[in-house]
């Protein structure tokens, strides 16, 4: 990896956004661009209430940047910031296109406190054709990669991408497949039928670390049992990072969305094949 772009707002989330691309691309001997977007909003003209001119929106951007630059302290990699007019998760994914790795906060301005995922994050996940790190508050220090795999077969992508991250740790990388037993399991015969649901599980975990391992990191695979989000949040409570596919361009699953909104480490989500 060669080019980080990062959304930068002046929220507390940005702020941990550029920290973690600061430290990934000094690791990497990558370059940084922090990107501030604005927009001029489309009732400012007609409200009775002076608001400020489009010269201000954009200084307000440019300073709140140039803030959150200062505040994360000496930069030992390239940096360059952009101000963009446009909404930010636009602007972000066109800004990104060139690049190697888009990087957001969890939640930025302005969002809703119960939202857990900022509808900019959100947005530039499913606008994005280049992988995105969703980057939270406060984060784990974990020792290994965990990969999502629900081994539908095209996930080469997330394979090569948790490979990438684990060689360049130099930690090992887990691959976790969760098994929902459910009803299926109850009308296919009960014990039996989760057992076999089961082994089924562990295959599919078994071929993605070998995946894994041909590609020259230490890699081992695990199954567990219950909902794909609930398993893959629990293996990275002592992740140094999750990996996980984004299903289509344009469409955030349900597994997706939960990890990069609630994982207690970074979220690495990688478009599909």
């Amino acid at each position: 990896m060669t080019k980080f772009v990062v959304g930068v707002d002046g929220s507390a989330g940005s702020r941990q956004a550029l920290t973690w691309a600061l430290g990934e691309a000094e690791r990497r001997g990558a370059t940084v661009t922090a990107v501030a977007a604005w927009a001029f909003p489309p009732l400012a003209a007609v409200t009775p209430i002076p608001s400020p001119t489009l010269d201000e929106f954009r200084a307000m951007a440019d300073t709140a940047l140039d803030d959150v630059i200062a505040s994360v302290g000496p930069v030992n990699v390239p940096l360059t910031r952009r101000v963009v007019q446009g909404k930010p998760a636009a602007v972000l994914a066109a800004e990104g296109a060139g690049a190697d790795l888009l990087v957001v906060g969890r939640r930025g301005l302005g969002g809703f406190q119960r939202l857990a995922l900022g509808s900019v994050g959100r947005g530039t996940i499913r606008r994005s054709h280049v992988p995105v790190v969703v980057v939270p508050d406060t984060s784990v220090t974990g020792s290994r990669i965990v990969v999502g795999i629900q081994g539908r077969g095209d996930e080469r992508a997330v394979i090569v991408a948790a490979a990438e991250e684990s060689r360049a740790r130099g930690v090992p990388c887990v691959a976790v497949h969760a098994v929902e037993l459910g009803l299926a399991a109850v009308g296919l015969g009960g014990g039996e039928a989760s057992e076999a649901l089961l082994d089924a599980g562990r295959v599919v975990a078994s071929r993605a670390a070998a995946a894994l391992t041909e590609r020259g990191v230490e890699a081992s695979g695990t199954s567990g049992i219950g909902s794909a989000a609930g398993v893959l949040l629990d293996a990275a409570r002592t992740a140094a990072l999750l990996v996980v596919g984004r299903p289509a361009h344009g469409i955030l699953g349900s597994v997706t969305d939960a990890c990069a909104a609630h994982a207690p480490c970074p979220v690495l989500v990688v478009p599909s094949d």
